[in-house]
């Protein structure tokens, strides 16, 4: 079940029958997949409901919903110290042999990855954090997170993953590096589940309530650059959010959310605060077109607005 991601949480057990009845006669996608944490007021842990099994699932492709992971990576490993005394507004200098150095600051990448969904933006920040250094923190099992695995280039730009360029951070310049990778996923070599991507976006927005324990390692400034890149209009990739935010009017809704997308997996992970004090996550995920979760998540969206999840 889902809850070896969250072991050292104690999360409360996931019910799949409300969730079930929320969807009763409403077309989901193949292989659809889903997670809903609702949110009480005063209640940073959440209630859990899921589709069937499926939350922990691994057997499908992320594409851009899996930028999140590394955007978070990154900003830790400038706020952990190892960059020197720097920001999350710290210049980044990627080698390139032959070539004009990749300079860009770290939160324009961070919002380039999350708002923009920039494929090259999320191979430099993995490339920053590095493929092992990734795998053995953030994505490792004693944080939650050990069924999640980023390794997969995104851009034309980048020959691999698993093969980093020097990089100068500030004053700190760091050797060019390889890692073997690691072996994690059934399908590809990234993979995820839905319930990790509604975790993440748990320990993201609620950061200032959760214990210490539970934190993400950011201060308030890359705090900050996450919430504002997840916040912010996409230029595509909407519906998922839009149907959720729909299901509620006339009660207004704030959304951040990262979608993604590519040629046949659709996904999404959002989290909601409607006017009034609720607040909600939906991770879904399943195969077909652009909308093609789009009647799930407005059934969804109705039983969040009504109270039935």
């Amino acid at each position: 079940m889902w809850m070896a991601l969250l072991v050292a949480l104690a999360a409360p057990p996931i019910d799949t029958a409300r969730l079930e009845a929320a969807l009763a006669g409403v077309p989901t996608p193949v292989d659809f997949k889903a997670v809903v944490v609702v949110l009480d007021p005063g209640d940073a842990a959440g209630r859990w409901f899921g589709w069937q099994d499926t939350a922990d699932d691994t057997d499908w492709y992320p594409a851009s919903s899996l930028k999140i992971f590394p955007a978070v990576a990154a900003l830790e490993l400038v706020d952990g110290g190892a960059l020197g005394a720097v920001g999350p507004s710290v210049e980044l200098r990627f080698e390139r042999p032959g070539r004009p150095p990749y300079r860009r600051r770290l939160d324009w990448l961070v919002g380039q990855a999350l708002t923009q969904s920039s494929n090259l933006a999320f191979d430099r920040l993995v490339q920053l954090v590095g493929v092992d250094a990734l795998h053995a923190d953030l994505l490792g099992p004693a944080r939650g997170f050990g069924q999640t695995a980023v390794q997969l280039r995104y851009s034309d730009s980048v020959d691999s993953l698993l093969e980093a360029p020097a990089i100068q951070a500030g004053a700190v310049r760091r050797p060019a590096s390889e890692s073997a990778g690691v072996d994690r996923c059934t399908v590809a070599p990234s993979c995820t589940s839905v319930a990790a991507l509604a975790e993440l976006m748990r320990r993201i927005m609620l950061h200032e309530a959760l214990p210490a324990g539970e934190r993400l390692r950011l201060k308030p400034r890359s705090l900050a650059v996450l919430r504002g890149a997840l916040g912010a209009r996409k230029p595509r990739g909407t519906e998922v959010a839009d149907a959720l935010v729909a299901a509620h009017r006339p009660r207004a809704v704030r959304v951040w959310h990262k979608p993604g997308f590519y040629p046949w997996w659709r996904s999404d992970v959002v989290y909601g605060e409607v006017a009034g004090g609720r607040r909600w996550i939906v991770a879904l995920a399943g195969r077909g077109k652009r909308d093609a979760l789009t009647a799930a998540a407005g059934a969804i969206g109705r039983a969040l607005a009504a109270g039935r999840l």
